[in-house]
C-alpha cells in the first residue's frame, strides 16, 4: 500500500478536502462490543464478530464504527444509490467495477468517468467497495456508486478544482437519477447561489447531503458543509469532521462551530481504501471520513428503506457518541459515528395489533403470555410467534423475540401441595354450630386482593342453618365442597370439577340434605383483581347420593376468565378476553372388600373464547380439558384409624383445540404490516400422570403421621421433563 499525495485546497474555486496528510498501512483494531438487547433486536443473521475479518479490519475505521452490527443484520447497503460528486472512479477497479452504476456522467464534458486524480476513486471505496475476502472494504460493500464526475477540465491531477455551477448540474443530476446520499468530499470558503439552490432543491426531494468539513483547521465547516446545518435543508444536510487513531479531532479538521447541530465525527487518518490501477492504500482528511458517514446512512436505508432522509440524518446525529464536552459542543458537535447505537430501537418498542405500521399497538415491553398449567410444554405457540417483528419509534422492524414471552404455569408437586398445610399459623373456633377459621401464611398470594405486605390471610367459615343445611365461606382460598379436588382416606385426587382449583380466591357453597341419602349443593368462586385473576369467578352445582362407603356426584359449572383455563396474558398477548368454561364430572366411591374402597373422579370442560379482531391472539376454537383419577383405599389395616391408598391421577390437561395468532412478520415501504395467520395445536405432546402412594396412622394425644411417595410422569405434561419422585413425612400435633 502507499498514501494518496496531499490535495491543495483552492480560495477561488471548491477543491478536494480529503487529503490532509497521508500515511501507509492500514491501521485500527478491532475490538467487542456489547450485543444488541438480547429481548429487542434486529433480526441479526449472523454474529457480528463473524464480519470482522481481515478485509474489515484492514480499513482502520468500520471497527470503531461498529459496522459489524450492520452487517449482522443484513445490512449492505443494497438497493441504495450514493452518488459521489468528485473527480470520478477507477471504473475498472476490481473492488469497484460491480458496484458502479450504468448512470455514471462527466456532467463537465466529455471525459468519461475514468478517474484521474485518485480522489474519487479513494473516496468511492470508502463507501462501497466490495466485501470479497480480499484487499478492504466500503462500509456500504453493495451500494450502488453514481459517479458524478465534476472537476474542471485540466486541473486533475493536482488541485483537483471545482465550478459552483458544475458542481449545481451534478447535484441536479443525482437526484434525477435516484440517489438518496449524495457525497460531497470538497470544501471552499464560499458557497454559490447556483449550489446553494441545487442544494436546496435535493433536499427538498428527500436526498441526504453529507459534506466533508474541509481541512484547514477552522473553527467552522467550510462551505458547503457549513450550510448543512442551515434551515433550508430541512434537516437533511450533514457534516462530518475527522478524528485521528485515538478518537480525537484531527489537527487538520476544521470543527464543529456554527454547524454543530448537523457535525457528526468518523475516522479520518490512515483510512484504508482503494487507489487508481487496482490497488489500495490509506486516504486522511475530511474527505474520507465523510463518505463512511455516507454510507453509513446507505445501511440505515438499507435496513429501513421506508425512513425519510431527515429521519436517518437524525438518527445519525442523535446515536453518536459523545466526544469532547458533554453534548452538542462546538469541537465534536454532536461526536462520533456509532451504528451499534443507530441501528438499537428508538423508543417504544411496539407490537403491532392491526395491519398498520402507525395504528393501535401494544408495548413490547409489557406484553408477556403465561398459559396455564393445563397447557402443558407449549413449543407450538412459542415456534409460531419466533419470527414475530415490533417496531420501534421510526417505524422500523426488529425481531421481537416473543417466542422468549410466552411460558407456562410451572405447577407445584402434588407432594408439596400436600405438605403446605403445616405453614403458617392457623387457628380456629367452633361455636353453637358456627365454624371460623383462618391461616396466616408467610408467602403473599399475589392475586389477592386482601392480601397485607408481608404475608396473606385467608379466613373460612361454616354455618349450620338448621339440620339439614350447612353454608361454607372463604376469603383467600377456595371453600370446601367446590368439586376441585376429592380425597378419601389419605388418597388426593383431581374432583368432579378440577377446573374450579383454578378459582381460589374466595366463594361460597350452599349444602342441602334430602331424605334417603339425597343431597344438593350449590355454589361460586372467584379471585381477586390482581394480575391474572381479574374477572375469574365460576359458578356450580352438584346431586350427590350415598353414604361414607358407596357415593355417587354429578357436578356442573360454568367458570370465566380472562383468560383460557388459568392462563395470564398482557399486552399484544391479551387478544382472548372473557373464555368460557362449561365443565362437568363425578365423583365416586365404593366397597370392594371390607375395609378396601375404591375411590374414583373425573372432569371435563369445553372451553370457548370470543374471537379478537387485532393483536396476535385472534381465536381459539373450542377447548377440551380433563382431568381425574382412581384410587384404592384400605382402612385399619395395622391399627385402628390408619389408613393405606394407592392412586393414579392426571391433572387437568387440554387434549384438543386450536389458537389461531395473527404474526406481524415485517412491513412494506407504505407502512402496512405483513401478518401471517397461523393455527397451533393447544394440547400439550406431554401427559402427566401421578403415581401415590400413602400410609397414616394416628398416635396418642391427637397427634397424626402421614407417609406419602409420589411419582411424576411426564411433570407439568411435559412430554420432554424427566420423571420426578419424591418422598413426604408429614407429623401433626393439636395445639389445645
Amino acid at each position: 500500500m502507499f498514501p494518496l499525495r496531499r490535495s491543495l485546497v483552492s480560495l477561488l474555486a471548491l477543491s478536494v478536502a480529503g487529503c490532509g496528510g497521508g500515511g501507509g498501512g492500514s491501521g485500527g483494531g478491532g475490538g467487542t462490543y456489547p450485543q444488541l438487547p438480547p429481548s429487542v433486536s434486529i433480526p441479526l443473521v449472523d454474529d457480528p464478530a463473524a464480519f470482522e475479518t481481515a478485509e474489515y479490519m484492514h480499513s482502520g475505521a468500520l471497527s470503531r464504527l461498529h459496522a459489524s452490527h450492520a452487517y449482522a443484520a443484513g445490512g449492505s447497503g443494497q438497493g441504495i444509490t450514493v452518488a459521489v460528486v468528485d473527480t470520478g472512479i477507477d471504473v475498472d477497479h476490481p473492488e469497484l467495477a460491480a458496484n458502479v452504476h450504468p448512470d455514471s456522467t462527466d456532467i463537465v464534458a466529455s471525459r468519461g468517468v475514468d478517474d484521474v486524480g485518485g480522489h474519487g476513486t479513494a473516496v468511492a471505496g470508502a463507501v462501497a467497495a466490495r466485501r470479497n475476502g480480499a484487499s478492504v472494504h466500503g462500509i456500504a460493500p453493495e451500494a450502488r456508486l453514481l459517479a458524478v464526475r465534476s472537476d474542471r477540465v485540466g486541473s486533475c491531477p493536482g488541485a483537483c478544482r471545482f465550478g459552483q455551477n458544475d458542481l449545481a448540474n451534478a447535484t441536479d443530476y443525482a437526484t434525477a437519477h435516484g440517489a438518496r446520499v449524495v457525497n460531497y468530499s470538497l470544501a471552499a470558503s464560499d458557497l454559490g447561489n447556483p449550489f446553494k439552490d441545487a442544494l436546496v432543491r435535493a433536499a427538498n426531494k428527500g436526498t441526504i447531503l453529507v459534506m466533508a468539513a474541509g481541512n484547514r483547521s477552522l473553527g467552522s465547516p467550510e462551505w458547503p458543509g457549513r450550510f448543512a446545518a442551515d434551515g433550508d435543508l430541512k434537516g437533511r444536510g450533514i457534516v462530518v469532521g475527522a478524528l485521528d487513531a485515538n478518537d480525537e479531532i484531527a489537527s487538520f479538521s476544521s470543527r464543529a462551530g456554527v454547524a454543530r447541530n448537523a457535525y457528526i465525527v468518523a475516522p479520518g487518518v490512515a483510512v484504508g481504501t482503494t487507489v487508481m490501477g487496482g490497488g489500495e492504500g490509506t486516504m486522511s482528511g475530511t474527505s474520507i471520513a465523510s463518505p463512511l458517514v455516507s454510507g453509513a446512512a446507505a445501511l440505515v436505508l438499507d435496513l429501513a428503506p421506508h425512513l425519510k432522509a431527515e429521519q436517518v440524518v437524525s438518527l445519525l446525529l442523535s446515536t453518536a457518541r459523545d466526544l469532547g464536552d458533554p453534548g452538542v459542543d462546538a469541537v465534536y458537535g454532536h461526536g462520533m459515528l456509532d451504528l451499534e447505537a443507530a441501528l438499537a430501537p428508538s423508543g417504544t418498542v411496539t407490537v403491532a395489533a392491526g395491519d398498520r405500521v402507525t395504528g393501535a399497538g401494544e408495548a413490547l415491553a409489557s406484553s408477556s403470555l403465561t398459559l396455564g398449567a393445563a397447557f402443558g410444554d407449549h413449543p407450538d405457540v412459542s415456534h409460531a410467534l419466533a419470527d414475530a417483528v415490533a417496531f420501534d419509534a421510526l417505524g422500523r422492524a426488529y425481531k421481537a423475540g416473543l417466542e422468549r414471552r410466552v411460558a407456562a404455569t410451572a405447577p407445584a408437586s402434588p407432594l408439596a401441595a400436600w405438605l403446605a398445610p403445616g405453614d403458617g399459623v392457623a387457628g380456629g373456633e367452633t361455636r353453637d354450630g358456627v365454624r371460623l377459621g383462618f391461616t396466616a401464611a408467610e408467602t403473599p398470594a399475589d392475586d389477592a386482593p386482601w392480601r397485607g405486605e408481608d404475608r396473606a390471610v385467608t379466613f373460612t367459615g361454616e354455618a349450620d342453618l338448621g339440620a339439614a343445611t350447612r353454608v361454607r365461606a372463604a376469603l383467600g382460598t377456595a371453600p370446601a365442597g367446590l368439586g376441585a379436588t376429592t380425597a378419601t382416606g389419605g388418597a388426593a385426587l383431581p374432583g368432579a370439577l378440577p377446573h374450579f382449583g383454578l378459582v381460589g380466591g374466595g366463594g361460597l357453597v350452599v349444602d342441602h340434605a334430602f331424605g334417603n341419602g339425597w343431597r344438593v349443593q350449590a355454589g361460586g368462586s372467584l379471585d381477586g383483581t390482581g394480575d391474572g385473576a381479574e374477572g375469574r369467578r365460576g359458578v356450580m352445582a352438584a346431586i350427590e347420593r350415598g353414604g361414607d362407603e358407596t357415593r355417587l356426584r354429578l357436578a356442573f359449572g360454568r367458570m370465566v376468565e380472562g383468560e383460557a383455563l388459568g392462563g395470564t396474558a398482557r399486552g399484544a398477548l391479551d387478544g382472548l378476553p372473557d373464555a368460557a368454561t362449561t365443565v362437568a364430572g363425578f365423583e365416586a366411591s365404593a366397597p370392594l372388600l371390607p375395609g378396601l374402597g375404591l375411590v374414583g373422579a373425573f372432569g371435563v370442560g369445553l372451553t370457548d373464547a370470543r374471537r379478537a379482531d387485532d393483536g396476535l391472539l385472534r381465536a381459539a376454537s373450542p377447548l377440551v380439558s380433563t382431568g381425574g383419577g382412581l384410587a384404592l383405599v384400605a382402612r385399619d389395616v395395622a391399627v385402628q384409624g390408619d389408613g393405606l391408598s394407592f392412586g393414579v391421577s392426571q391433572p387437568l390437561r387440554v387434549e384438543t383445540g386450536r389458537l389461531t395468532l395473527s404474526v406481524p412478520t415485517g412491513r412494506d415501504i407504505a407502512g402496512n404490516v405483513s401478518r401471517e395467520r397461523r393455527r397451533v395445536d393447544a394440547a400439550p405432546e406431554g401427559r402427566e400422570f401421578d403415581v401415590e402412594l400413602g400410609y397414616g396412622r394416628p398416635l396418642e394425644g391427637g397427634a397424626r403421621l402421614d407417609l406419602k411417595a409420589l411419582l411424576r410422569l411426564d411433570p407439568a405434561h411435559d412430554a420432554e421433563a424427566a420423571p420426578e419422585f419424591g418422598v413426604g413425612l408429614r407429623y401433626r400435633v393439636p395445639l389445645g
